[in-house]
């Protein structure tokens, strides 16, 4: 499961929790982005970089687009049966 997951994070959503904010941010800046990109080349090799990721994380944008491209068309409300 933790290899799928890290493929889709390097290769569609680009999704990492960082701490770039530098060091007077509230987590400080143990955790920046370019570990995650190091993951990536670590594990698929060279091509994953950090522009490789930024273009795969735009063409998954362009084909599925973003939260603000959804529209909600029917709306679901579980009920608890009595």
């Amino acid at each position: 499961g933790a290899r799928s997951w890290t493929w889709q994070t390097c290769t569609e959503f680009g999704y990492y929790q960082t701490t770039d904010g530098g060091p007077k941010g509230i987590f400080g800046d143990v955790t920046p982005l370019s570990v995650f990109v190091n993951m990536c080349t670590d594990v698929f090799g060279k091509k994953f970089d950090a522009n490789y990721i930024d273009a795969a994380v735009r063409a998954t944008l362009a084909h599925y687009g973003s939260a603000e491209d959804f529209e909600v068309i029917h709306k679901y409300k579980p009920v608890q049966q009595e």
